[in-house]
């Protein structure tokens, strides 16, 4: 009789302590929000936000999304003529950024053509490629063949020079694109 009677405080122990301790985590953290937000009302910690402070930080060129906003902007219903200055400068600035950029893709096109045209004549004269020109499946004048081939590397070699000087180029001027292109910082801005 005694040993039920311990098994039975020793099993309804079990059940109620988990509970108990439960309760006690979900009280901890209630005491502690309401510390939390009792201590960000006492020092004037709590930062508000506003959609103003928002856009004052935005960078130049980017608009805030009218969805979002539940409302339009002046700049995202104003045609460009009527934008203010800056606001024109900085696109000026993206449309010769992009231009830069597009300079910049089409000199690396360039180059990467003629490198794989170089890679393929150079396999022609490879002995070890299935397409050597003295291969077994040529017929004709193999050796015509190995001149013309050699005599078009040395202009391809030549044009992957003043190629590799045009993208030089390109990339120079779009990385002074883009150095234009960042706004001056103003020393009122916080980090």
């Amino acid at each position: 009789m005694r040993a039920r009677r311990l098994l039975l405080v020793l099993v309804l122990a079990t059940l109620v302590a988990p509970a108990a301790f439960a309760q006690g985590i979900g009280d901890v953290a209630a005491r502690a929000r309401a510390s939390r937000e009792k201590a960000g009302k006492k020092t004037g910690t709590e930062t508000v936000f506003t959609n103003h402070d928002l856009d004052a930080r935005r960078p130049p060129g980017t608009e805030r999304d009218a969805d979002d906003a539940g409302e339009s902007t002046a700049t995202s219903s104003s045609p460009t003529s009527e934008r203010p200055e800056p606001e024109r400068r900085y696109e000026r600035r993206d449309a010769d950024t992009a231009e830069q950029t597009q300079a910049v893709n089409r000199a690396q096109a360039e180059v990467d053509s003629i490198e794989k045209r170089i890679r393929e004549l150079n396999g022609r004269l490879n002995p070890m490629s299935r397409d050597y020109v003295y291969g077994a499946a040529r017929s004709g004048d193999a050796a015509a063949e190995e001149l013309r081939i050699k005599q078009e590397l040395s202009q391809l070699e030549e044009r992957l020079v003043r190629a590799r000087q045009d993208l030089a180029q390109a990339n120079q001027g779009r990385n002074a694109a883009q150095q234009q292109r960042e706004p001056p910082s103003s020393s009122s801005d916080v980090h």
